[in-house]
Protein backbone atom coordinates (compact mmCIF):
# COMPACT_ATOMS: atom_id res chain seq x y z
CA UNK A 1 0.00 0.00 0.00
CA UNK A 2 1.42 3.69 -0.81
CA UNK A 3 0.82 6.44 1.34
CA UNK A 4 1.96 10.52 1.25
CA UNK A 5 2.53 11.52 4.35
CA UNK A 6 2.30 16.17 4.47
CA UNK A 7 3.95 17.01 7.48
CA UNK A 8 3.40 20.71 7.10
CA UNK A 9 0.34 22.74 5.79
CA UNK A 10 0.22 26.48 5.62
CA UNK A 11 -2.84 28.58 4.41
CA UNK A 12 -6.75 28.52 5.51
CA UNK A 13 -7.53 25.25 7.42
CA UNK A 14 -9.54 23.32 6.60
CA UNK A 15 -8.56 21.58 3.44
CA UNK A 16 -8.97 19.09 1.21
CA UNK A 17 -6.43 16.31 -0.62
CA UNK A 18 -6.97 15.18 -3.65
CA UNK A 19 -4.54 13.02 -5.74
CA UNK A 20 -4.86 12.66 -10.07
CA UNK A 21 -3.12 10.55 -12.22
CA UNK A 22 -0.63 12.74 -14.58
CA UNK A 23 -3.19 12.97 -17.37
CA UNK A 24 -6.61 13.81 -15.00
CA UNK A 25 -8.44 11.02 -16.08
CA UNK A 26 -8.48 9.30 -12.71
CA UNK A 27 -8.72 11.83 -9.38
CA UNK A 28 -10.01 10.64 -5.93
CA UNK A 29 -10.60 13.36 -2.71
CA UNK A 30 -8.47 11.27 -0.44
CA UNK A 31 -9.29 13.54 2.93
CA UNK A 32 -11.42 16.12 3.93
CA UNK A 33 -11.84 18.77 6.45
CA UNK A 34 -8.23 18.90 7.39
CA UNK A 35 -7.52 21.11 10.46
CA UNK A 36 -3.91 20.31 10.25
CA UNK A 37 -0.56 18.39 9.62
CA UNK A 38 0.38 16.31 9.83
CA UNK A 39 -1.65 14.18 7.86
CA UNK A 40 -1.06 10.46 5.97
CA UNK A 41 -3.22 10.04 2.45
CA UNK A 42 -3.67 6.63 0.94
CA UNK A 43 -3.02 6.46 -3.12
CA UNK A 44 -6.39 5.12 -4.75
CA UNK A 45 -6.04 1.72 -5.71
CA UNK A 46 -6.45 2.69 -9.36
CA UNK A 47 -3.32 4.77 -8.99
CA UNK A 48 -1.01 2.55 -7.38
CA UNK A 49 1.28 1.84 -10.21
CA UNK A 50 1.27 5.09 -11.44
CA UNK A 51 4.56 6.17 -11.98
CA UNK A 52 3.50 10.03 -11.77
CA UNK A 53 0.94 11.44 -9.72
CA UNK A 54 -0.58 15.09 -8.97
CA UNK A 55 -0.96 16.20 -5.49
CA UNK A 56 -3.93 19.22 -5.18
CA UNK A 57 -4.74 20.61 -1.59
CA UNK A 58 -7.42 23.22 -1.84
CA UNK A 59 -8.47 25.52 1.31
CA UNK A 60 -10.96 26.57 2.99
CA UNK A 61 -10.97 30.03 1.25
CA UNK A 62 -10.38 28.09 -2.49
CA UNK A 63 -6.64 28.53 -3.08
CA UNK A 64 -5.54 25.33 -4.26
CA UNK A 65 -1.61 23.95 -4.44
CA UNK A 66 -0.24 21.12 -6.73
CA UNK A 67 2.49 19.24 -6.62
CA UNK A 68 3.74 16.73 -9.44
CA UNK A 69 5.14 13.38 -7.80
CA UNK A 70 7.32 11.50 -10.54
CA UNK A 71 7.54 8.25 -8.73
CA UNK A 72 10.35 5.96 -9.08
CA UNK A 73 10.64 2.46 -7.92
CA UNK A 74 14.01 1.33 -5.58
CA UNK A 75 15.68 -1.65 -4.65
CA UNK A 76 12.72 -3.10 -2.73
CA UNK A 77 13.31 -3.60 0.74
CA UNK A 78 11.81 -6.23 2.57
CA UNK A 79 9.41 -6.74 5.10
CA UNK A 80 9.85 -8.98 8.60
CA UNK A 81 6.52 -10.50 8.67
CA UNK A 82 4.89 -14.45 9.87
CA UNK A 83 3.46 -14.52 6.78
CA UNK A 84 6.12 -14.25 3.71
CA UNK A 85 3.83 -13.57 0.97
CA UNK A 86 4.51 -10.25 -0.82
CA UNK A 87 7.69 -8.11 -0.85
CA UNK A 88 6.63 -4.21 -0.55
CA UNK A 89 8.47 -1.62 -2.60
CA UNK A 90 9.44 1.56 -1.41
CA UNK A 91 8.35 4.05 -3.48
CA UNK A 92 10.54 7.60 -3.64
CA UNK A 93 8.99 10.61 -5.37
CA UNK A 94 10.76 13.95 -7.40
CA UNK A 95 8.87 16.53 -6.52
CA UNK A 96 8.67 19.04 -9.44
CA UNK A 97 6.37 22.22 -8.60
CA UNK A 98 4.13 24.08 -11.62
CA UNK A 99 1.85 27.34 -10.24
CA UNK A 100 -1.07 29.09 -11.71
CA UNK A 101 -0.97 32.03 -14.26
CA UNK A 102 -3.81 34.70 -15.22
CA UNK A 103 -6.02 36.08 -17.95
CA UNK A 104 -9.07 37.88 -18.45
CA UNK A 105 -12.25 36.51 -19.63
CA UNK A 106 -14.13 34.03 -17.25
CA UNK A 107 -17.18 33.50 -19.75
CA UNK A 108 -14.91 31.80 -22.14
CA UNK A 109 -13.25 29.51 -19.13
CA UNK A 110 -10.48 31.35 -18.35
CA UNK A 111 -9.02 34.00 -15.88
CA UNK A 112 -11.96 35.99 -14.23
CA UNK A 113 -9.04 38.31 -11.47
CA UNK A 114 -11.66 39.74 -9.44
CA UNK A 115 -9.66 38.64 -5.83
CA UNK A 116 -10.38 34.88 -5.83
CA UNK A 117 -13.13 33.79 -8.44
CA UNK A 118 -10.46 32.61 -12.02
CA UNK A 119 -10.52 29.54 -14.00
CA UNK A 120 -8.01 27.68 -16.48
CA UNK A 121 -8.57 25.35 -19.41
CA UNK A 122 -6.56 22.18 -19.55
CA UNK A 123 -7.98 20.34 -23.04
CA UNK A 124 -11.09 21.18 -25.32
CA UNK A 125 -13.82 20.43 -22.36
CA UNK A 126 -11.75 20.59 -18.95
CA UNK A 127 -11.92 23.65 -17.13
CA UNK A 128 -9.80 24.34 -13.72
CA UNK A 129 -11.13 26.55 -10.88
CA UNK A 130 -7.72 27.88 -9.41
CA UNK A 131 -9.69 29.83 -6.35
CA UNK A 132 -13.20 29.04 -8.31
CA UNK A 133 -16.35 28.80 -6.58
CA UNK A 134 -18.00 26.86 -9.37
CA UNK A 135 -16.30 23.91 -10.40
CA UNK A 136 -18.74 22.61 -12.52
CA UNK A 137 -18.52 25.75 -15.71
CA UNK A 138 -19.06 23.69 -19.04
CA UNK A 139 -19.03 20.25 -17.07
CA UNK A 140 -15.71 20.49 -16.30
CA UNK A 141 -14.04 18.84 -13.00
CA UNK A 142 -11.87 20.57 -10.74
CA UNK A 143 -8.37 19.05 -12.12
CA UNK A 144 -5.22 20.81 -12.45
CA UNK A 145 -3.30 24.10 -13.89
CA UNK A 146 -0.58 25.77 -13.68
CA UNK A 147 1.16 29.67 -14.01
CA UNK A 148 1.91 32.95 -11.79
CA UNK A 149 -0.13 34.03 -8.85
CA UNK A 150 -3.78 36.20 -9.28
CA UNK A 151 -3.34 39.72 -9.85
CA UNK A 152 -4.76 40.67 -6.89
CA UNK A 153 -2.35 38.36 -4.72
CA UNK A 154 -5.35 36.80 -2.72
CA UNK A 155 -4.31 33.34 -4.02
CA UNK A 156 -0.26 33.40 -4.47
CA UNK A 157 1.30 30.13 -4.84
CA UNK A 158 4.96 29.03 -3.68
CA UNK A 159 8.03 27.98 -5.33
CA UNK A 160 9.49 24.62 -4.08
CA UNK A 161 13.00 22.90 -3.44
CA UNK A 162 11.76 19.54 -3.46
CA UNK A 163 13.39 16.62 -1.44
CA UNK A 164 13.33 12.88 -2.35
CA UNK A 165 13.81 10.05 -1.06
CA UNK A 166 12.00 6.19 -0.07
CA UNK A 167 11.43 5.53 3.82
CA UNK A 168 13.39 2.46 5.14
CA UNK A 169 9.83 2.28 7.53
CA UNK A 170 8.30 -1.49 7.22
CA UNK A 171 5.07 0.10 5.85
CA UNK A 172 7.63 1.83 2.64
CA UNK A 173 5.95 4.78 3.13
CA UNK A 174 7.16 7.77 1.24
CA UNK A 175 7.42 10.89 3.03
CA UNK A 176 6.63 14.26 1.16
CA UNK A 177 6.09 17.38 3.13
CA UNK A 178 3.73 19.67 1.12
CA UNK A 179 3.16 23.21 2.25
CA UNK A 180 0.16 24.46 0.18
CA UNK A 181 -0.47 28.40 1.39
CA UNK A 182 0.35 31.57 0.57
CA UNK A 183 3.49 31.63 1.85
CA UNK A 184 6.65 32.12 -0.59
CA UNK A 185 8.47 28.45 0.07
CA UNK A 186 7.26 25.42 0.92
CA UNK A 187 9.10 22.96 3.72
CA UNK A 188 10.02 19.47 2.47
CA UNK A 189 10.59 17.19 5.15
CA UNK A 190 11.38 13.72 4.15
CA UNK A 191 11.96 10.84 6.32
CA UNK A 192 15.45 10.46 5.48
CA UNK A 193 17.83 13.02 4.27
CA UNK A 194 19.30 12.68 0.62
CA UNK A 195 20.87 15.35 -2.10
CA UNK A 196 17.39 17.36 -3.38
CA UNK A 197 17.30 17.63 -7.11
CA UNK A 198 14.57 18.67 -9.54
CA UNK A 199 16.19 17.04 -12.72
CA UNK A 200 13.73 15.02 -14.67
CA UNK A 201 14.68 11.31 -14.69
CA UNK A 202 13.93 11.31 -18.40
CA UNK A 203 16.79 12.58 -20.24
CA UNK A 204 15.70 15.24 -22.59
CA UNK A 205 14.93 14.55 -26.19
CA UNK A 206 15.74 16.77 -28.03
CA UNK A 207 19.21 17.81 -26.92
CA UNK A 208 18.60 21.93 -26.35
CA UNK A 209 21.19 24.13 -24.72
CA UNK A 210 19.33 27.44 -25.41
CA UNK A 211 20.54 31.09 -23.96
CA UNK A 212 19.14 33.41 -22.15
CA UNK A 213 21.47 36.02 -22.90
CA UNK A 214 19.29 38.89 -25.59
CA UNK A 215 21.56 40.12 -28.60
CA UNK A 216 19.40 42.35 -29.95
CA UNK A 217 21.35 42.74 -33.49
CA UNK A 218 24.13 41.17 -34.04
CA UNK A 219 24.86 38.23 -34.90
CA UNK A 220 21.51 37.93 -35.86
CA UNK A 221 20.48 38.12 -39.41
CA UNK A 222 17.78 40.63 -40.28
CA UNK A 223 14.77 39.37 -41.19
CA UNK A 224 11.80 41.32 -41.82
CA UNK A 225 9.23 38.68 -41.10
CA UNK A 226 6.38 37.59 -37.88
CA UNK A 227 5.32 34.38 -37.72
CA UNK A 228 2.35 32.73 -36.34
CA UNK A 229 2.54 29.41 -34.05
CA UNK A 230 -0.54 28.27 -34.03
CA UNK A 231 -0.77 25.41 -30.56
CA UNK A 232 -3.75 22.73 -30.87
CA UNK A 233 -5.99 22.67 -27.57
CA UNK A 234 -6.67 18.65 -27.82
CA UNK A 235 -5.70 16.82 -25.15
CA UNK A 236 -3.21 14.40 -27.15
CA UNK A 237 -1.60 17.67 -28.58
CA UNK A 238 -1.34 18.95 -25.43
CA UNK A 239 -0.12 15.80 -23.44
CA UNK A 240 2.78 15.54 -26.04
CA UNK A 241 3.66 19.11 -26.28
CA UNK A 242 3.61 19.07 -22.18
CA UNK A 243 5.98 16.12 -21.51
CA UNK A 244 8.40 17.66 -24.50
CA UNK A 245 8.50 20.98 -22.91
CA UNK A 246 8.76 19.06 -19.04
CA UNK A 247 11.45 16.23 -20.50
CA UNK A 248 13.47 19.72 -22.52
CA UNK A 249 14.32 21.48 -18.75
CA UNK A 250 11.20 24.14 -19.03
CA UNK A 251 10.86 24.82 -15.66
CA UNK A 252 7.86 27.16 -15.44
CA UNK A 253 6.00 27.01 -19.13
CA UNK A 254 4.88 23.68 -20.56
CA UNK A 255 2.46 25.59 -23.29
CA UNK A 256 -0.12 27.86 -23.37
CA UNK A 257 -3.00 25.11 -22.91
CA UNK A 258 -1.26 23.35 -20.35
CA UNK A 259 -1.07 26.68 -18.38
CA UNK A 260 -2.21 29.70 -19.75
CA UNK A 261 0.31 32.64 -20.85
CA UNK A 262 3.90 31.99 -19.08
CA UNK A 263 5.28 34.40 -16.27
CA UNK A 264 8.46 36.07 -16.46
CA UNK A 265 10.46 33.29 -14.86
CA UNK A 266 12.71 31.64 -17.39
CA UNK A 267 11.32 33.49 -19.70
CA UNK A 268 13.47 33.18 -22.74
CA UNK A 269 14.70 29.83 -22.23
CA UNK A 270 11.46 27.88 -21.78
CA UNK A 271 10.23 30.00 -24.96
CA UNK A 272 12.83 28.31 -26.72
CA UNK A 273 12.47 25.49 -25.52
CA UNK A 274 8.77 25.83 -27.20
CA UNK A 275 9.04 26.93 -30.44
CA UNK A 276 11.73 23.97 -30.83
CA UNK A 277 9.17 21.40 -30.73
CA UNK A 278 9.07 19.41 -33.21
CA UNK A 279 5.10 19.35 -33.64
CA UNK A 280 5.51 23.04 -35.06
CA UNK A 281 7.45 21.77 -38.51
CA UNK A 282 3.78 20.46 -39.27
CA UNK A 283 2.28 16.75 -39.95
CA UNK A 284 2.24 15.50 -36.83
CA UNK A 285 -1.73 15.15 -35.20
CA UNK A 286 -3.18 18.56 -35.06
CA UNK A 287 0.38 20.13 -35.57
CA UNK A 288 -0.61 20.13 -39.46
CA UNK A 289 1.36 23.07 -41.10
CA UNK A 290 4.87 24.29 -40.75
CA UNK A 291 4.73 27.02 -38.71
CA UNK A 292 7.81 28.98 -40.87
CA UNK A 293 5.27 29.32 -43.68
CA UNK A 294 2.84 31.33 -41.74
CA UNK A 295 4.49 34.48 -41.42
CA UNK A 296 3.53 37.84 -42.82
CA UNK A 297 5.83 41.05 -43.94
CA UNK A 298 6.76 43.60 -41.66
CA UNK A 299 6.77 47.30 -43.75
CA UNK A 300 9.57 48.58 -43.23
CA UNK A 301 8.85 52.06 -44.99
CA UNK A 302 8.15 55.35 -43.09
CA UNK A 303 4.42 56.24 -42.89
CA UNK A 304 1.20 54.34 -44.01
CA UNK A 305 0.43 52.25 -46.59
CA UNK A 306 -1.34 49.01 -47.77
CA UNK A 307 -0.19 45.78 -47.45
CA UNK A 308 -0.87 43.21 -50.26
CA UNK A 309 -4.55 42.66 -49.69
CA UNK A 310 -4.79 46.49 -49.69
CA UNK A 311 -5.31 46.60 -45.69
CA UNK A 312 -4.05 49.76 -43.95
CA UNK A 313 -0.51 48.90 -42.88
CA UNK A 314 1.73 51.34 -40.69
CA UNK A 315 5.80 51.12 -40.42
CA UNK A 316 6.88 48.28 -38.38
CA UNK A 317 3.45 46.56 -38.90
CA UNK A 318 2.83 43.31 -40.17
CA UNK A 319 0.54 42.65 -43.16
CA UNK A 320 -2.36 40.86 -42.94
CA UNK A 321 -1.69 37.08 -42.59
CA UNK A 322 -4.42 34.69 -44.18
CA UNK A 323 -4.76 31.43 -42.25
CA UNK A 324 -6.66 28.74 -44.45
CA UNK A 325 -8.57 26.03 -42.98
CA UNK A 326 -6.80 23.39 -44.66
CA UNK A 327 -3.41 24.70 -42.44
CA UNK A 328 -5.17 23.50 -39.12
CA UNK A 329 -7.80 21.57 -38.31
CA UNK A 330 -11.18 23.47 -38.26
CA UNK A 331 -13.34 21.49 -36.26
CA UNK A 332 -10.89 21.94 -32.75
CA UNK A 333 -9.34 25.08 -30.92
CA UNK A 334 -6.04 26.51 -31.46
CA UNK A 335 -3.99 29.43 -29.45
CA UNK A 336 -2.35 31.79 -31.35
CA UNK A 337 0.99 33.39 -30.94
CA UNK A 338 2.53 35.88 -32.88
CA UNK A 339 6.63 35.76 -33.35
CA UNK A 340 8.25 39.91 -34.23
CA UNK A 341 12.02 39.57 -34.66
CA UNK A 342 13.07 42.58 -33.13
CA UNK A 343 15.44 43.91 -35.83
CA UNK A 344 13.09 43.56 -38.15
CA UNK A 345 10.95 46.67 -36.02
CA UNK A 346 13.49 49.13 -35.65
CA UNK A 347 15.30 47.30 -32.63
CA UNK A 348 13.25 48.14 -30.03
CA UNK A 349 9.59 47.85 -29.31
CA UNK A 350 6.98 48.34 -26.06
CA UNK A 351 4.17 46.50 -27.59
CA UNK A 352 2.24 45.97 -31.23
CA UNK A 353 -1.66 45.66 -31.35
CA UNK A 354 -3.51 43.56 -33.62
CA UNK A 355 -6.47 43.14 -35.55
CA UNK A 356 -8.36 39.27 -36.40
CA UNK A 357 -11.20 38.55 -38.36
CA UNK A 358 -13.00 36.00 -40.34
CA UNK A 359 -13.35 35.70 -43.81
CA UNK A 360 -12.55 38.71 -45.24
CA UNK A 361 -8.64 40.73 -45.46
CA UNK A 362 -8.86 43.71 -43.18
CA UNK A 363 -11.90 42.37 -41.12
CA UNK A 364 -12.30 42.73 -37.19
CA UNK A 365 -15.12 40.71 -36.53
CA UNK A 366 -13.13 38.69 -34.01
CA UNK A 367 -10.82 41.74 -32.18
CA UNK A 368 -9.97 45.26 -33.44
CA UNK A 369 -6.44 46.98 -31.94
CA UNK A 370 -6.41 43.87 -29.26
CA UNK A 371 -3.44 45.12 -26.93
CA UNK A 372 -1.21 42.16 -25.86
CA UNK A 373 -0.24 41.24 -22.42
CA UNK A 374 2.27 44.46 -21.88
CA UNK A 375 5.04 43.07 -19.66
CA UNK A 376 6.06 40.02 -22.08
CA UNK A 377 5.41 42.13 -25.56
CA UNK A 378 8.54 44.28 -24.21
CA UNK A 379 10.41 40.83 -23.37
CA UNK A 380 12.91 39.36 -25.25
CA UNK A 381 12.93 35.76 -26.30
CA UNK A 382 16.42 34.32 -27.58
CA UNK A 383 15.73 31.57 -30.19
CA UNK A 384 18.78 29.52 -30.77
CA UNK A 385 19.43 27.92 -33.98
CA UNK A 386 17.27 24.50 -34.76
CA UNK A 387 14.37 26.10 -34.28
CA UNK A 388 10.40 26.09 -36.34
CA UNK A 389 11.56 30.18 -37.34
CA UNK A 390 15.30 31.49 -37.72
CA UNK A 391 17.51 32.04 -34.73
CA UNK A 392 16.75 35.57 -33.92
CA UNK A 393 15.43 37.56 -30.99
CA UNK A 394 11.74 37.86 -30.95
CA UNK A 395 9.11 39.52 -29.03
CA UNK A 396 6.31 37.63 -28.44
CA UNK A 397 2.62 38.81 -28.76
CA UNK A 398 -0.01 37.27 -26.09
CA UNK A 399 -3.71 38.05 -26.34
CA UNK A 400 -5.14 36.10 -23.72
CA UNK A 401 -8.44 34.81 -23.98
CA UNK A 402 -9.15 36.42 -27.52
CA UNK A 403 -6.72 34.37 -29.27
CA UNK A 404 -7.99 30.99 -28.81
CA UNK A 405 -10.28 30.66 -31.48
CA UNK A 406 -12.65 29.49 -31.78
CA UNK A 407 -13.64 30.66 -28.42
CA UNK A 408 -17.05 28.65 -27.58
CA UNK A 409 -17.21 25.37 -26.16
CA UNK A 410 -17.47 23.07 -27.81
CA UNK A 411 -15.84 25.26 -30.84
CA UNK A 412 -17.67 24.97 -33.64
CA UNK A 413 -16.63 23.99 -37.26
CA UNK A 414 -14.31 26.69 -38.53
CA UNK A 415 -15.67 27.55 -42.26
CA UNK A 416 -13.58 30.42 -43.64
CA UNK A 417 -9.86 31.54 -43.24
CA UNK A 418 -8.64 33.47 -40.62
CA UNK A 419 -6.75 37.06 -40.79
CA UNK A 420 -3.70 38.39 -38.60
CA UNK A 421 -2.85 41.98 -39.01
CA UNK A 422 -0.61 44.19 -37.39
CA UNK A 423 -2.24 47.47 -36.22
CA UNK A 424 0.05 49.45 -34.82
CA UNK A 425 3.50 49.53 -33.38
CA UNK A 426 4.90 51.37 -30.11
Amino acid sequence: MQVIQITSLTGHSPYDITICDISYSNCSVVATGVVSAPVTVTVPTLLQSATQLILLITDSIGCKYFEVLNCITPTPTPTITTTPTVTPTNISCNCITFVNNTSTDEGYGYTDCDGFNYTYKIGPYSYVYVCGKDPNVFGGPVTYSMGSPCVANTCPFPTTTPTTTPTTTPTNTPTITITPSITPTISLTPSNTVTPSITPTITPTPSITPTITPTPTYPYVFDPYVYLVPEPQDTTSLTDLGSYMFNSGATSFLGWGNGGVPSTSNYSNDLNIYIHYSGFTGGSGNFITDVSTLKGYIRQLTGTGTDSYGCIQHQYSFNSIELLTTQINPNIQYFYTLWIPLNAVGGSMTNMTVDIGYNIPCSTDIVYNAIPDTILAATNVVVSSGAVIPSNVYRVLWIDPTCLIPSSVPPPSLSSSLFFKGNTKT
